[in-house]
């Protein structure tokens, strides 16, 4: 075995004998000079370092190899390994070296190479102890990395519609895209695309805490609600760590909506005599901040009333609107009349007023009879005649008064129609004679009610009592009974009467007990029923004596 690698050649002698037999050959010599030296080596970058961001570790893989042998050679250590960057000496600390495979991992933090971006040379020098065997030669080789800016990531926050008017928020947050960390300090640049905007007039650009920035856009510069584009530039000092790239220019869609509005009613339901105008009263505002919004169109539309337009504002510019409806062409009741109030920038807005018709006051006048107590015979015919009058004592038309809307009501008995007479307001009925219903009751005390139900107009009512009396009865002489009469003073007298109802057409009437009697004599006897009403009844003369009586 050679001793280690030197510098100076080694001699050997070499001796041949010849054994024996022919060709008898001499036996000879010779000196050899062998010299030994060390192996061939490289420094092999089997993965290059890539482009690598500012703050992120510089990474890279090589190994040493044998050129003879073609192999890795595995028995290094770390301390055979020298870095440098930029020619200069890296501690051995601030890298790291980890074998992977038949090779090594180096990492290294890109602020160790620089405190800014650039490219920069690293070598990687492996010193093998020349006194080892098997006195491999030292090797080298260098690479090269970029270190390059940061990327950011940009979150949106939802953009929400804007009304008219607003300012238009626009919020995002910024975090290192690697890292995932918050990222403050980033440069803001904002426009739009449709109209120049200044910057803290129009628009303000505020940075927030924990990498989130807000820029509050004034709508009214645009004029109108539309959808509109911003370009949203980000950038960074490019002479400030940690170095991070400006971003494309980000193009926003601003959506800005009609001006959010209420419509208020000064009374949500108004009441109002038939015939007399309703006066609705409106409010259109805006909804944020309550300010009057003027010049509008405020329409109302209804089924029954049709459609009309509110008057001006009063007073001018005040947001206020009113508007009087005609009552009279239709009959009292409950409507709802929807209202819309419109502009161009602002939201429509609707309401809704209940107009209460109420119905006007109605009396009923008793013109016959005009008494609270009228007397009447038992089953006698009776007039009824009334005025319908207004609370002004106006007569009220006969077109409101319902159909067969006027009635007389007999208490515990019939009701009966009044009609209209032709004369304004004055309505009249006959109740029949002879009629069980009506005055053909038993004699005593009765109400009789008036009552009237009509169109626009409170119903009437109003009562007067009749005092049915007893039936009223005369006695007729019939057959040949005549006033005056003469007999012989033995010849008996018949008499022949009958009892009628006048106020019943003269109806017979047989319930009665019909008597006779001599005015200023004794005599005196019983008519007897003889049919239909008749009585009869025979008189002595001879009882009462000679004469002429009564």
């Amino acid at each position: 075995m050679f001793p280690g690698p030197r510098a100076i050649p080694y001699g050997i002698s070499v001796y041949a004998f010849w054994i024996s037999g022919a060709p008898y050959h001499n036996n000879a010599s010779a000196a050899v000079i062998i010299r030994v030296t060390t192996r061939a080596t490289i420094v092999d970058i089997t993965v290059p370092p890539s482009q690598t961001p500012f703050l992120n570790n510089v990474t890279f893989t090589f190994e040493y190899t044998d050129l003879l042998r073609g192999s890795a050679i595995t028995s290094i250590l770390a301390t055979n390994i020298s870095f440098y960057r930029n020619e200069t000496l890296v501690t051995l600390g601030d890298y790291s070296l980890t074998p992977s495979g038949t090779g090594f991992i180096l990492s290294v933090d890109s602020e160790i190479l620089g405190s800014g971006l650039g490219r920069y040379n690293l070598t990687i020098i492996i010193n093998w102890n020349e006194l080892s065997s098997p006195y491999y030669v030292d090797a080298r080789t260098t690479t090269w990395v970029t270190v390059t800016t940061r990327t950011l990531s940009f979150a949106l926050d939802p953009l929400d519609e804007t009304p008219y008017g607003h300012y238009l928020n626009i919020t995002f947050t910024l975090r290192d895209l690697a890292l995932g960390t918050l990222v403050d300090g980033a440069i803001i640049t904002f426009s739009a695309q449709a109209i120049s905007l200044t910057l803290g007039v129009d628009y303000f650009i505020t940075p927030l805490t924990g990498g989130q920035y807000l820029i509050e856009v004034n709508t009214t510069p645009f004029g109108a609600p539309g959808n509109f584009l911003f370009n949203l530039n980000i950038g960074w000092n490019p002479s400030t760590s940690p170095y991070y790239k400006s971003m494309k220019t980000i193009v926003l869609t601003g959506v800005i909506s009609d001006l959010e509005t209420t419509l208020l009613v000064e009374k949500d339901q108004v009441p109002v005599n038939w015939g007399s105008p309703a006066n609705l009263v409106v409010y259109y505002r805006d909804l944020i901040w309550s300010n009057a919004i003027s010049g509008a169109l405020v329409e109302w539309e209804s089924s029954v009333f049709g459609t009309g337009v509110f008057d001006s504002e009063f007073p001018l510019l005040s947001g206020n609107y009113s508007v009087s409806i005609d009552t009279s062409m239709h009959d009292a009741g409950t409507y709802i009349i929807p209202i819309r109030a419109s502009k161009d920038n602002y939201e429509t807005a609707r309401a809704y007023i209940t107009i209460v018709v109420q119905p006007l006051e109605s009396d009923i006048v008793l013109i016959d009879p005009n008494v609270p107590v009228f007397p009447i015979n038992r089953g006698a015919a009776l007039l009824i005649t009334i005025r319908l009058e207004d609370a002004s004592t106006n007569p009220i038309d006969n077109i409101f008064v319902n159909l067969n809307g006027v009635h007389a009501t007999v208490e515990g008995g019939g009701t009966y129609t009044l009609v209209y007479s032709g004369t304004p307001g004055v309505y009249t009925v006959t109740l029949p004679s002879d009629d069980t219903d009506a005055t053909k009751r038993v004699p005593g005390s009765y109400n009789i009610i008036i009552t009237a139900s009509m169109r626009n107009y409170e119903p009437a009512a109003s009562s007067f009592k009749i005092l049915v009396l007893q039936s009223a009865t005369a006695v007729r002489l019939t057959g040949n009974t005549k006033v005056d009469m003469s007999r012989t003073y033995t010849e008996n007298v018949t008499v022949y009467v009958q009892i009628v109802l006048p106020d019943s057409g003269d109806a017979p009437f047989w319930n009665a007990t019909v008597t006779w009697s001599v005015v200023g004599a004794s005599g005196n006897g019983t008519f007897i029923h003889i049919g239909n009403g008749n009585f009869d009844a025979i008189k002595q003369p001879t009882n009462v004596g000679f004469g002429i009586w009564n």
